[in-house]
């Protein structure tokens, strides 16, 4: 039987790597379906080599943010499902990347905070005050 042909990079055999959400300095993300079921999204954050590399405040740094991440459960904070430094890529070409440093998290829709907070330009204190209330609230209720 002929195996059907790889569009998309494979993480892990798990996760398909559709297209890149967003990049910075230590990271790239991107959204993710899950091979086995395919209505099943997530934002898959992949840290840079350079970045993490003999950088042990680096690496201290991407271990307090899945600790932070694991802990905070509610409907307003992004969850995470799975993290390691065991990553395997299989690109479409076949080519395979090994050893990757990765976050999976639910994927939420709208784009980037960063870029949100651009476009709406500054806050008024009015509405400042509602987002961080309703953060302080999440926090409190953990």
């Amino acid at each position: 039987m002929v195996e059907p042909k790889q569009n998309f990079p494979i993480m892990n055999g798990k996760y398909e790597l559709r297209r890149e959400l967003g990049e910075g300095k230590t990271s790239k993300v991107y959204l993710a379906f899950d091979v086995n079921n395919p209505n099943q999204q997530y934002a898959i954050k992949i840290l840079k080599n350079e970045y993490i590399e003999g950088d042990e405040k680096a690496q201290d740094q991407v271990i307090k943010e899945v600790a932070v991440l694991e802990t905070l459960r509610h409907k307003n904070i992004v969850g995470i499902f799975d993290f390691g430094d065991d990553g395997r890529i299989v690109k479409a070409s076949g080519r395979v990347k090994e050893l990757v440093v990765y976050i999976v998290m639910e994927y939420v829709a709208g784009g980037l905070l960063f870029e949100i907070c651009q476009d709406l330009g500054k806050l008024g204190e009015n509405s400042a005050r509602a987002f961080f209330k309703e953060i302080i609230t999440a926090i409190e209720f953990m």
